[in-house]
């Protein structure tokens, strides 16, 4: 079955969910976001409930976190703008490490923080150590943004 917006299909891939696939050549990532974004943002309430009914109130400066087997309070970045990204270095998106740290560069200095949480998750794509991860985005990417211990 198509969908009107820009071609996509219901597929299914190596037994997983169903998911989108571009059913042409002409079909662009920005066809696919069009579709895709306003459908999960108004499937949202539906799927999932409203937040306040269902989760404790806890913000992201409530929490804690480790680098580098340290403990880190995160309200530490209260009053800043936050970017809480995943990474891994075996992962095709891994060339992101220069894009964050062009925005860190940038933005820095005025407010911007970036916390990357290294992930081994999806299908063993950072097997590395905190160590490893920190010494791979800093020599590979010049990374100077914040690098979290491995969440798995």
């Amino acid at each position: 079955m198509a969908f009107a917006t820009g071609g996509l299909r219901p597929v299914r891939r190596s037994g997983c969910l169903n998911t989108l696939k571009c059913a042409s050549s002409e079909s662009s990532r920005r066809d696919f976001l069009k579709f895709a974004v306003p459908a999960v943002v108004a499937g949202w309430p539906l799927a999932f409930g409203r937040a306040e009914d269902d989760v404790p109130s806890t913000s992201l400066y409530d929490l804690t976190s480790t680098m580098g087997g340290e403990k880190v309070e995160l309200s530490k970045y209260r009053g800043k703008v936050v970017l809480v990204v995943n990474v891994a270095t075996y992962c095709v998106l891994t060339p992101q490490y220069e894009e964050l740290t062009a925005l860190y560069d940038k933005h820095g200095s005025r407010g911007l923080e970036i916390l990357a949480y290294p992930c081994n998750q999806f299908g063993n794509q950072e097997p590395g150590d905190y160590d490893d991860v920190c010494k791979f985005a800093r020599d590979q990417y010049g990374a100077k943004f914040s690098i979290f211990d491995k969440v798995l």
